[in-house]
């Protein structure tokens, strides 16, 4: 398996810059640990791609991606933008939240603008509610009176099982029963979905180190065969270095991840196809502070 030497390091405070507990990380949705963005004083995180074939050598480019956030260490934006030709592509997520530190907005790009996504928690600070709104990039991110609510999504809990829910469409008719399976110690060891109209389940499967940190995560379909796979690797500290992507038992994509050993910074994300072997190197540059 294609490895990298990196230079390991220990962060000043007791905890990861990353979060991976749930298989978050490097997704759409926020993955940053709030505090330690705080401690830090990070107010964005910019930097350039290179990239690399297997025949041609390490080739730099105009594209970047940029991460924001707000003094409370949340992650608020994340910008990713491509030059194709004379034009530019760009995929940007916006992001805001609760006083409680729940997530509260998401934004991003669909159907030639965005579509925002408001999220409702109850008294147990569990989701009881998605609102799903046609949305403009331009406007305020925790109220815009043009935004067009397009649907709404309610989630009922079981009184027994105060974690298992059945979700509502918006007609207020349920689609989906949710159910999961927890140790004694509170780890997530399965998450199943029940969709009543066709009669199928999807099941999640989550596996851990003996220190309690995420090593594999599986999505399984009919027949309980596993239709995607990710693992993840950490270095002795904790940090995140290494994500293995599989679809239906093949590996598709490797994500090393390389930290700044004197600041505990985030310092690349390089991702290998490995059908290709094609390298796409983000390298950060440059990071403002509060």
């Amino acid at each position: 398996m294609w490895r990298l030497f990196i230079v390991f390091f220990v962060i000043s405070v007791n905890a990861q810059l990353i979060e991976n507990q749930n298989g978050q990380a490097f997704s759409n949705a926020p993955f940053f640990n709030p505090r330690i963005v705080s401690q830090l004083k990070i107010k964005s995180i910019e930097g350039f791609y290179t990239y690399k074939s297997a025949e041609t050598p390490f080739k730099p480019s105009l594209d970047w991606y940029r991460y924001r956030f707000n003094e409370s260490g949340q992650l608020i934006e994340q910008l990713e933008v491509i030059q194709k030709g004379k034009q530019k592509d760009s995929s940007l997520h916006q992001f805001a939240y609760h006083q409680n530190g729940k997530l509260a907005v998401h934004r991003y790009p669909a159907y030639g603008g965005a579509i925002s996504e408001h999220y409702s928690y109850d008294s147990m600070a569990r989701l009881i509610c998605i609102s799903y709104f046609r949305d403009q990039f331009k406007e305020n991110l925790l109220y815009n009176p043009s935004a067009v609510l397009m649907r709404k999504e309610t989630i009922v809990y079981n009184k027994n099982q105060v974690q298992d829910y059945t979700q509502y469409n918006q007609y207020n008719l349920p689609f989906m029963d949710v159910s999961c399976i927890y140790n004694p110690d509170g780890y997530l060891l399965e998450k199943e979905l029940y969709f009543r109209m066709n009669q199928q389940s999807q099941k999640e499967v989550y596996r851990y180190d003996l220190k309690g940190l995420l090593t594999e995560k599986s999505k399984l379909g009919e027949g309980l065969q596993a239709t995607e796979t990710w693992n993840y690797r950490y270095d002795q500290w904790g940090n995140l270095i290494e994500v293995l992507y599989f679809k239906n038992k093949q590996a598709l994509q490797e994500l090393q991840v390389i930290y700044d050993y004197k600041t505990g910074y985030l310092g690349s994300i390089i991702q290998k196809d490995l059908s290709t072997n094609q390298l796409k190197i983000l390298r950060f540059t440059k990071y403002t502070s509060f």
